[in-house]
């Protein structure tokens, strides 16, 4: 099987969304071995999504793709109509091995759920929707680590760009659909295969490199191969 070819001719394509040469993408339109298991691309009524830790991460919906500079533009889904049913935070983002959430121009800030009406720290408005999981929800720039709950229900942590909205509930809502820039690391292995004129793949938990007129898959494709 000509793995090489398979992976190279590999692409992803939902709504505006393209990318061809797809890892470490896996999913829709990109065959077994040519990305990673835990980076699972799908279409959904013509809008793209990301699947992070095969299902015991949430899913994003996917704004843009950049494979130049390795970003993905993402938003949360649990925020797509409201501020006020967040999925729990044991919900990982990603492979930390592979994306750095910090990204310039986006500042973390910290939702807070049902905190003591009252409590004089924060702007709180009323999450007055049916089905809504909390009575209120506030929020606060981080300046250091994210606080704990304290007397409030529950907290989530956020990515938003810079400058920060209005301090107003739906500025921050419309903030968070607009989605957050994270980068994908290019790692030292999928750069030794590119410069050797491979491609890069993921077999047996691994990043490994295919290379052209060659079976199998190698750490780096041999010297003298056909170009």
């Amino acid at each position: 099987m000509d793995m090489y070819k398979i992976c190279h001719d590999a692409k992803f394509e939902c709504g505006g969304i393209s990318i061809g040469d797809p890892y470490p993408f896996s999913g829709k339109g990109i065959p077994e071995g040519c990305g990673r298991p835990d980076l699972r691309l799908s279409c959904h009524d013509g809008a793209a999504m990301i699947e992070f830790n095969q299902g015991l991460g949430r899913r994003y919906d996917v704004k843009d793709i950049n494979p130049d500079n390795r970003t993905l533009r993402i938003a949360r889904q649990d925020f797509k109509n409201d501020l006020c049913n967040p999925e729990p935070e044991d919900l990982i983002f990603a492979p930390t091995d592979l994306f750095n959430d910090s990204f310039p121009g986006y500042v973390h800030v910290t939702l807070l759920y049902d905190c003591p009406v009252g409590n004089g720290t924060f702007k709180s408005f009323n999450c007055d929707k049916e089905g809504a999981h909390y009575h209120n929800v506030s929020f606060e720039r981080l300046l250091g680590m994210p606080p704990s709950p304290g007397d409030c229900s529950a907290s989530v942590t956020v990515l938003l760009q810079i400058p920060l909205p209005g301090n107003d509930y739906q500025s921050v809502l419309t903030s968070l659909n607009e989605g957050t820039v994270v980068q994908w690391m290019d790692t030292p292995e999928c750069q030794k295969c590119r410069e050797t004129h491979g491609i890069c793949g993921f077999e047996l938990y691994q990043t490994v490199c295919y290379c052209r007129n060659h079976q199998g898959y190698f750490s780096e494709c041999p010297q003298g191969m056909d170009l």
